[in-house]
């Protein structure tokens, strides 16, 4: 529940103060005067009873009193009877609740007097006779609503999976009855059928009588019960299965996402399938047959220009938007078309959208709360977490009071407290400055390593990726160019959009050649030509600017003269704009700061830059 501060708290006695003296004061004042031979200046002077006395004689005042009794008490105990019916079925179906909630809290938001006069024209229609039975039906309708409002209330307590074992006792049993024991062998199936009831008798006596807030299976009586299909619901499809039991072999709150004892680490599984994916708006493909597999426990991001599609993929795998073609599979299921609320997946916005008049533990919390599950459960996991997100410290502070760093915190442990199979981020350091952001990206691998939750990024920035990714997919236009691990997707780029989207590289244009590439003004440069390129093609060269040397050995394979057009000192290396013949644009050296030192240079000095044949990469142009 929100905090209220004491201001705020000072503001709301007021006001209800207020209120109860425009209500009540009146009333009790005219009380007082009811003993009163009236006109005087003090109430009690001239203290009297002949008002009641003369109520006792009149036969009118005491029909319409004894109506009055009949009313109140008659339609009292017919709207609780209904009231608490309708609570209990807006509970048990809340798929529908919102239209029965319209309808039942109408009256609630309705002037009296337009429903008094509609209820009037009602009995009008029906021609019924205006009598004691209209009035008691009219007051029923007007306190069906505020019945069905506290009753519901009382059930936000309730323990429903009393309810939930109830159902299942009843559909066993009737599976049992079905299975031919009976039908087959008259005694033994009579005696097996006896035993299994039994057992679910001592179970429901069990969950009646023994259990509180705890919807676990943890009795003897329970058992048998384990292994039961019918156990497990198949709409929900949350790890740990919370509202039927949860995993009794898990005892750690926030590891209960982690992959199974009995699967060896070093056999990694395939946990999300994207298979030929494709998602149009009108005419523009944003997505376009797009097939991945994301590992088990694996942080896994998304990478591309704006307008690539990385973000409708990821909106895909959310529930917001659904695939024109292809299938999502979740550990063999097809989630394509499953609504959001029903996937095991949980997204993380960049805004972090986390409730400003929450505390910390509040916006933790508040998945869980909307789950009903048990209040102590709810506790437990919610200080695992931020204990786990070092965030206890933080706990009773409101969003306001945090710093960008501590708000990503909370939003990601809101998000890894439901224990979801799949995380999904969107952009989520996007708004951090940059030295925090470079703690944050530790951060989030760190944490997602302990949990042990599957992880997928969506990003634009490269050095994020590289930082925290297992493996990465970079995309362009809707299509999959390359997905690896960053050290294969830096250092060995599919094609020339890759290499220089990932990092920073030099190209120099030129023809194929069967040892490398021949530079327009003639230079050689040696390296190793993919097959596909045929001699005398259009091709490019390619070579990151760590790779290349400053005054390289005699023996180095590439070689060429230049001139140092500009330098920017960075702090651990110094980079230097080198002016070649190989290409119109300058070449970007990087050099330690130790090697600048050692042989420092300056703008204007001529120098000569070398690199090995194993540092170029060519792709066709």
């Amino acid at each position: 529940m929100a905090e209220r501060s004491p201001a705020t708290r000072r503001t709301l006695w007021l006001v209800l103060s207020l209120v109860f003296a425009f209500l009540y004061i009146p009333i009790a004042v005219l009380v007082a005067l009811s003993f009163n031979q009236g006109g005087l200046p003090t109430v009690w002077s001239g203290f009297s009873l002949k008002w009641y006395a003369s109520l006792v004689g009149n036969a009118a005042i005491l029909s319409a009193a004894l109506n009055t009794l009949i009313v109140a008490l008659v339609s009292t105990a017919i709207a609780t009877l209904l009231g608490t019916l309708l609570a209990i079925g807006v509970e048990i179906r809340r798929q529908y609740g919102s239209g029965l909630e319209a309808l039942i809290f109408a009256p609630m938001i309705i002037p009296d007097i337009v429903l008094a006069i509609a209820l009037l024209s009602f009995f009008s229609l029906l021609d019924f006779t205006l009598g004691l039975h209209t009035i008691i039906l009219a007051h029923v309708v007007f306190n069906l609503a505020f019945v069905c409002s506290v009753v519901r209330a009382r059930l936000k307590s309730f323990d429903w999976s009393i309810v939930e074992g109830l159902r299942r006792s009843r559909r066993l049993r009737a599976h049992h009855l079905q299975a031919g024991d009976i039908a087959g062998h008259p005694a033994g199936g009579r005696r097996r059928c006896a035993a299994r009831l039994h057992a679910f008798g001592r179970r429901v006596h069990h969950r009646l009588l023994h259990i509180r807030r705890r919807p676990r299976l943890d009795h003897a009586a329970d058992a048998d019960l384990f292994d039961d299909p019918l156990r497990h619901h198949p709409g929900d499809k949350r790890i740990g299965d919370h509202r039927h039991g949860g995993q009794h072999h898990r005892a750690n709150p926030v590891a209960a996402a982690q992959p199974r004892g009995d699967r060896p680490m070093s056999e990694p599984r395939t946990l999300l399938a994207i298979d030929k994916v494709s998602k149009n708006f009108g005419r523009v493909t944003a997505v376009d047959r797009i097939s991945l597999d994301i590992r088990e426990n694996e942080f896994f991001a998304l990478l591309g220009p704006s307008g690539c599609g990385k973000t409708t993929l990821l909106r895909m795998l959310a529930g917001f938007e659904t695939p024109n073609d292809g299938r999502i599979l979740l550990d063999g299921h097809d989630i394509a078309r499953t609504p959001p609320n029903k996937r095991p997946v949980n997204l993380m916005f960049q805004s972090y959208a986390l409730f400003p008049h929450m505390s910390v533990r509040a916006n933790v919390s508040y998945g869980l709360e909307m789950e009903r599950l048990p209040a102590k459960e709810i506790r437990s996991r919610v200080d695992a977490i931020l204990a786990t997100t070092e965030l206890i410290p933080f706990a009773d502070r409101k969003p306001e009071q945090l710093s960008g760093g501590q708000k990503q915190r909370v939003a990601l442990a809101r998000a890894l407290v439901k224990r979801p199979r799949l995380l999904l981020l969107d952009e989520p350091l996007g708004a951090l400055d940059r030295k925090l952001r470079g703690a944050m990206q530790l951060e989030l691998k760190r944490l997602q390593h302990e949990v042990g939750i599957t992880f997928v990024i969506v990003t634009h920035d490269q050095e994020e990726s590289l930082v925290m990714a297992d493996r990465m997919a970079v995309l362009r236009d809707g299509k999959l160019l390359q997905c690896d691990t960053p050290h294969a997707v830096y250092e060995h780029p599919a094609d020339r959009f890759v290499a220089d989207f990932i990092g920073v590289m030099n190209f120099v244009p030129g023809k194929a050649t069967a040892d490398g590439v021949k530079a327009a003004d003639g230079t050689r440069i040696v390296g190793t030509v993919p097959s596909p390129l045929a001699s005398g093609a259009a091709a490019v060269a390619s070579v990151r600017p760590e790779r290349i040397r400053l005054f390289p050995s005699p023996e180095t394979a590439n070689r060429i003269a230049g001139t140092v057009e500009a330098l920017a000192y960075h702090g651990l290396d110094l980079q230097l704009h080198v002016r070649t013949a190989l290409s119109p644009k300058p070449f970007l050296v990087r050099v330690t700061a130790d090697a600048a030192d050692r042989r420092p240079v300056s703008s204007g000095d001529a120098v000569e830059l070398g690199w090995d044949a194993a540092d170029v990469r060519i792709f066709a142009d």
